[in-house]
C-alpha cells in the first residue's frame, strides 16, 4: 500500500510538468483577441470593421442605438419606470461627458 502511494506521488510531478503552469501564456495575445472577437455579421450591419477609427459620429450613433435597445427591453431587463426616469438622465449624462 505504501509503495503504491509513493509511486503515485513520484509520478504526479511528471504528469504536472507536461501541462502548462497555471497562469502561463499558451497563446499569443493576438490569437486570444481573435478568438474573443471573431468577425461577426453585426460588424457589417453597423458598417464598422476592426481597426476603424472610433469617431464622435460613430459614438453618437452607437449611443442612440443602445439607448433605443434599452427603451425596447423587457421589464425584466430594464424596469419600465426607469425607462422614463433614470435612462434618459443617464443618456444625457453620457452625451455631456463624452
Amino acid at each position: 500500500m505504501r509503495i503504491l502511494i509513493l509511486a503515485a506521488a513520484i509520478a504526479a510531478p511528471a504528469a504536472a510538468q507536461q501541462q502548462p503552469r497555471l497562469g502561463q501564456r499558451t497563446t499569443s495575445p493576438e490569437a486570444m483577441v481573435a478568438q474573443m472577437n471573431p468577425a461577426s455579421p453585426e460588424d457589417d450591419a453597423i458598417g464598422v470593421k476592426a481597426g476603424d477609427r472610433f469617431t464622435p459620429e460613430l459614438f453618437a450613433r452607437l449611443l442612440d442605438e443602445e439607448y433605443q435597445k434599452l427603451r425596447r427591453a423587457s421589464n425584466r431587463d430594464v424596469y419600465d419606470v426607469s425607462k422614463s426616469t433614470t435612462l434618459p438622465i443617464a443618456h444625457e449624462i453620457v452625451e455631456a461627458y463624452v
